[in-house]
């Protein structure tokens, strides 16, 4: 491996995986989970595993299935490979061969055999905080996101955002500047309009902002 997955150097990065092909592999209870999540995200997964598998039978429909072994041209063409599987000469077997294509590999529990990991995910709508302890422990990571789902992000966040990406597209016309704009939505941020457009509905939180901006551009 190229690097230490636990030395703290790892970049979080948002993927766009809509239409992108990803191959999953191997057989094992994280299976379900990693492929629902990448359904979710709309990739185009192909699943390299035993047709008797009970963890993932819901997903026949819906993957290209595959028969293994995987070999060096089944990933010339994807994007990621995800290994799911506990056979740890298999992920290193992989890693190699993900490497040696310049492709992104996430064996799943074995950081020494990753150039990308998933980190956990708290969620509410669009919006979404990733928590990574760069491979060190990913129970600590799971403990974090739940904390920030519960405790942060709560069921309205979501619906908040949609809402302010609505109204920076009707508003940021009117200011000049990204320092500008950046500088009066964080004002917005600091006032109580994530209540306001709780208790009050969107045109009473639209309102708000607009009272702001008339504010902003008479100065």
């Amino acid at each position: 491996m190229n690097a230490n997955m636990s030395d703290g150097s790892l970049l979080p990065l948002a993927l766009d995986l809509r239409g992108r092909a990803i191959l999953v592999c191997g057989e094992s209870t994280h299976a379900r989970e990693k492929i629902k999540l990448l359904l979710t995200a709309g990739a185009k997964l192909r699943l390299y595993s035993s047709l008797s598998d009970p963890n993932i039978d819901e997903f026949k429909d819906s993957v290209e299935w595959r028969s293994l072994p995987v070999e060096p041209n089944d990933i010339s063409d994807v994007f990621l490979v995800v290994y799911v599987g506990e056979d740890r000469a298999e992920a290193a077997r992989l890693f190699q061969m993900a490497e040696a294509k310049a492709k992104f590999i996430c064996c799943v529990d074995d950081p020494q055999h990753c150039n990308v990991i998933f980190p956990a995910i708290a969620r509410s709508g669009k919006v979404q905080v990733a928590v990574s302890t760069s491979g060190l422990s990913p129970t600590l990571a799971r403990k974090i996101k739940d904390q920030i789902q519960t405790e942060i992000l709560g069921d309205d966040i979501g619906p908040f955002a949609e809402f302010l990406g609505r109204a920076r597209a009707r508003l940021n016309s009117r200011l000049a500047g990204i320092a500008r704009r950046k500088d009066f939505w964080e004002r917005v941020l600091a006032t109580d309009i994530r209540r306001t457009l709780t208790t009050q509905g969107e045109d009473a939180a639209l309102e708000a902002i607009q009272m702001m901006l008339e504010a902003e551009t008479q100065t």
